[in-house]
Protein backbone atom coordinates (compact mmCIF):
# COMPACT_ATOMS: atom_id res chain seq x y z
CA UNK A 1 0.00 0.00 0.00
CA UNK A 2 1.17 3.48 -0.90
CA UNK A 3 0.80 6.93 1.04
CA UNK A 4 1.45 10.41 -0.61
CA UNK A 5 4.74 12.14 0.69
CA UNK A 6 2.85 14.93 1.95
CA UNK A 7 1.03 12.19 3.96
CA UNK A 8 4.28 10.74 4.81
CA UNK A 9 5.72 13.59 5.84
CA UNK A 10 3.14 14.77 7.97
CA UNK A 11 3.23 11.76 9.88
CA UNK A 12 6.75 12.01 10.30
CA UNK A 13 6.86 15.03 11.78
CA UNK A 14 3.84 14.45 13.74
CA UNK A 15 6.10 11.76 15.15
CA UNK A 16 9.17 14.17 15.71
CA UNK A 17 7.18 16.51 17.45
CA UNK A 18 5.51 13.79 19.85
CA UNK A 19 9.27 12.07 20.09
CA UNK A 20 10.38 15.70 21.38
CA UNK A 21 7.74 16.31 23.66
CA UNK A 22 8.42 12.58 25.49
CA UNK A 23 12.16 13.58 25.76
CA UNK A 24 10.96 16.67 27.23
CA UNK A 25 8.34 15.80 29.81
CA UNK A 26 11.00 12.71 31.04
CA UNK A 27 13.13 15.43 31.61
CA UNK A 28 10.87 17.73 33.79
CA UNK A 29 9.76 14.17 35.65
CA UNK A 30 13.23 13.61 36.35
CA UNK A 31 13.96 16.72 37.88
CA UNK A 32 10.38 17.18 39.54
CA UNK A 33 11.06 13.78 41.22
CA UNK A 34 14.55 14.83 42.32
CA UNK A 35 12.86 17.96 44.24
CA UNK A 36 10.14 15.61 45.43
CA UNK A 37 12.89 13.08 46.91
CA UNK A 38 14.67 16.41 48.67
CA UNK A 39 11.86 17.97 49.88
CA UNK A 40 10.83 14.64 51.42
CA UNK A 41 14.13 14.03 53.16
CA UNK A 42 14.08 17.63 54.41
CA UNK A 43 10.36 17.06 55.90
CA UNK A 44 11.79 13.75 57.49
CA UNK A 45 14.94 15.67 58.77
CA UNK A 46 12.08 18.55 60.30
CA UNK A 47 9.51 15.44 61.53
CA UNK A 48 12.53 13.92 63.70
CA UNK A 49 14.03 17.01 64.95
CA UNK A 50 10.84 17.98 66.07
CA UNK A 51 10.38 14.98 67.52
CA UNK A 52 13.67 15.37 69.48
CA UNK A 53 13.03 18.61 70.55
CA UNK A 54 9.87 17.33 72.11
CA UNK A 55 11.49 14.76 74.03
CA UNK A 56 14.26 17.24 75.37
CA UNK A 57 11.50 19.47 76.49
CA UNK A 58 9.04 17.47 77.75
CA UNK A 59 10.87 14.37 78.33
CA UNK A 60 8.36 12.28 76.78
CA UNK A 61 9.40 10.35 73.52
CA UNK A 62 7.41 11.09 70.37
CA UNK A 63 7.63 8.57 67.23
CA UNK A 64 8.61 10.87 64.34
CA UNK A 65 6.64 10.15 61.22
CA UNK A 66 8.56 9.62 57.90
CA UNK A 67 7.16 9.95 54.51
CA UNK A 68 8.89 7.38 52.02
CA UNK A 69 8.99 7.49 48.37
CA UNK A 70 5.83 5.47 47.05
CA UNK A 71 6.36 2.56 44.52
CA UNK A 72 5.35 2.41 41.15
CA UNK A 73 1.55 3.25 40.29
CA UNK A 74 0.44 -0.32 38.24
CA UNK A 75 2.02 -1.96 41.82
CA UNK A 76 -0.11 0.20 43.88
CA UNK A 77 -3.63 -0.08 41.78
CA UNK A 78 -2.82 -4.05 42.20
CA UNK A 79 -2.54 -3.55 45.64
CA UNK A 80 -5.70 -2.20 46.38
CA UNK A 81 -7.33 -3.90 44.27
CA UNK A 82 -6.59 -6.82 46.22
CA UNK A 83 -9.52 -6.36 48.77
CA UNK A 84 -12.39 -6.03 46.00
CA UNK A 85 -14.10 -9.04 44.92
CA UNK A 86 -12.37 -11.05 42.40
CA UNK A 87 -14.13 -13.91 40.67
CA UNK A 88 -11.00 -15.49 38.69
CA UNK A 89 -8.89 -18.44 39.75
CA UNK A 90 -6.37 -17.25 42.70
CA UNK A 91 -4.74 -20.28 42.07
CA UNK A 92 -3.44 -23.68 44.30
CA UNK A 93 -1.36 -21.73 46.37
CA UNK A 94 -3.25 -18.97 47.26
CA UNK A 95 -6.29 -20.68 47.66
CA UNK A 96 -3.96 -22.70 50.54
CA UNK A 97 -3.36 -19.33 52.06
CA UNK A 98 -6.91 -18.17 51.95
CA UNK A 99 -8.02 -21.19 53.55
CA UNK A 100 -10.19 -22.48 50.88
CA UNK A 101 -10.63 -26.00 49.54
CA UNK A 102 -12.99 -28.10 47.27
CA UNK A 103 -15.20 -30.50 48.96
CA UNK A 104 -15.64 -34.17 47.66
CA UNK A 105 -18.51 -33.68 45.26
CA UNK A 106 -16.58 -29.90 43.96
CA UNK A 107 -18.23 -27.29 45.64
CA UNK A 108 -16.15 -24.73 47.40
CA UNK A 109 -15.32 -25.21 51.26
CA UNK A 110 -13.98 -22.85 53.22
CA UNK A 111 -12.15 -23.21 56.41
Amino acid sequence: MLISRKHYDDLRLEWAKNHEEARVLSEQNRALQTTLDWMRVQLNQAQAERSHFMHLYSGVKLPAPEIERVSATNERIADAMQGLPNFEDVGDDAAVKLGIDWNPDGTIRYR
